[in-house]
């Protein structure tokens, strides 16, 4: 297992070597001749604030944002999900369909 921590300290992302926990390990089984749920994919919200950056973006930064995402030299995401109306990550309120009262 790699752990990476981002901190106050200036970590940016930066691989912990030393990581320990005081939590049991945890063991994830795979018993592929039992199928109880289908995965679909993996994936992460795209919301209107992260759209707003990523077009404040150059082209080349944009690019590399992607990848991290979608590549599978990245997380390799397959889905993604978004809010109607607007969200806690949203520039204005809104909504599509206002209904009085």
């Amino acid at each position: 297992m790699k752990v990476f921590e981002t901190s106050r300290e200036g970590n940016l992302l930066t691989e912990v070597s030393d990581f320990e926990t005081s939590e049991p390990t945890t063991i994830i089984s795979i018993d592929r001749n039992t199928s109880k749920q289908t995965l679909v994919g993996f994936g992460a919200a795209f919301t209107e604030a992260s759209a707003y950056l990523m077009n404040e973006l150059g082209t080349e930064n944009r690019r590399e944002i992607i990848e991290a995402y979608f590549s599978e030299q990245g997380s390799n995401y397959s889905l993604m999900r978004t809010h109607m109306n607007s969200c806690d990550f949203s520039l204005t309120n809104y909504s599509y369909s206002p209904v009085e009262g």
